[in-house]
């Protein structure tokens, strides 16, 4: 039984994910207020059947290693082994083709809430302060976009994974924990 916590680990740290929409996405749907008269279960079911069809639509248009959502979120690895490589013309051309069925909260165009812009500053700042140097600001947007390439984060790597948990108090709402 020694090896299952291990598999685990070591499969949260492989698929650790972030991407840039992805993360601009978690920030986007903690903004989301309001149950629309749904019950929470109903409201889950539909989000995580929306979810499965973006996916497969995704796959549909090329991107035949898109991930399906694991416990209600989309993880998409974007280094190591199954990296996505989220700026090729494969994937631009698939998220255009599939933005019609990307669920309601994960849309960039939705405006990131003041109080989670401000959750994303301190986190970042945070982060900083505790070992990830090129950890960025969120955009004038609101929302913390992280490109690995770009920034040379690496999301599974031990400095991250303890500055995140060292961070976790101004982590803000919906972003993935390591």
């Amino acid at each position: 039984m020694t090896g299952a916590p291990n598999r685990g680990r070591q499969r949260v740290r492989r698929a650790y994910l972030l991407s840039v929409s992805v993360l601009a996405v978690a920030l986007a749907a903690s903004a989301c207020g309001g149950s629309g008269g749904k019950p929470a279960a109903a409201r889950t079911t539909d989000r995580n059947a929306a979810m499965l069809a973006y996916s497969r639509c995704m796959r549909e248009n090329g991107v035949s290693d898109f991930p399906d959502p694991v416990n209600g979120q989309l993880q998409i690895p974007l280094k190591g082994e199954g990296a996505l490589a989220f700026n090729s013309p494969q994937m631009k051309t698939a998220r255009e083709a599939c933005k019609s069925l990307l669920p309601a909260g994960l849309d960039a165009g939705r405006t990131v809430s003041s109080q989670d812009q401000e959750r994303a500053i301190q986190f970042s700042r945070c982060m900083r302060r505790n070992g990830v140097p090129n950890m960025p600001d969120p955009g004038p947007d609101g929302r913390l976009q992280i490109n690995p390439e770009q920034s040379g984060i690496d999301f599974t790597s031990e400095q991250f994974q303890e500055a995140s948990r060292a961070c976790r108090k101004t982590r803000p709402t919906g972003f993935p924990v390591p």
